[in-house]
């Protein structure tokens, strides 16, 4: 049966086939969003907009799947802006009276990745490359690291350099071989 069957039979009142609806858009919506760190959050908030809206449906403007798609996309768009609010105001709160220059969700979402690849590979780095990683994101000048180091600015900058071109090549492979497993 297709969506569209599906989603007509589910609008008439069988159980079976609000059942099986529900199980098509929940794999449909888990396979689009499977990278995303709250992805089950996001299925779920999608699957009851999609509930509630069923009936909304029009068959003349697209496909159950566009549709569907479509709702998830603003559900997953307004998770990413609640999330990025409440992170912006923890950061406000812990920075004081400082103005925190504001991202995009899209650019926040992209950051948020990297962060997460980046702590990914932190684990197969050195001692000495992790901790230059640290320093840097805890936003230490390089006197300040040298100084928590026990090195000088400029050998802290040198670590840091090294630290970071390490970590781009090790993100690179990470790169490499994920378009390897998508062709």
């Amino acid at each position: 049966m297709t969506l569209e069957a599906l989603l007509q039979a589910a609008v008439d009142g069988e159980p079976d086939a609000s059942k099986a609806l529900g199980m098509e858009l929940q794999v449909m919506l888990l396979e689009k969003f499977s990278g995303d760190a709250d992805a089950d959050d996001i299925v779920q908030a999608a699957l009851a907009q999609i509930w509630l809206n069923l009936e909304r449906y029009d068959l003349e403007r697209g496909s159950v799947r566009a549709w569907a798609m479509g709702i998830a996309r603003n559900v997953r768009l307004e998770h990413l802006r609640r999330h990025y609010a409440e992170h912006d105001k923890r950061e406000r709160f812990s920075l004081g009276h400082v103005s925190v220059p504001r991202t995009s969700p899209s650019e926040y979402a992209q950051r948020r990745e990297r962060a997460r690849l980046v702590d990914e590979i932190l684990p197969g780095m050195s001692k000495t490359r992790r901790e230059a990683i640290e320093d840097l994101r805890a936003e230490l000048s390089a006197k300040e690291a040298g100084g928590r180091r026990g090195i000088t600015a400029d050998g802290a900058r040198r670590r840091l350099r090294r630290s970071i071109d390490d970590a781009r090549g090790r993100l690179e492979r990470i790169r490499r071989t994920s378009l390897a497993w998508r062709s």
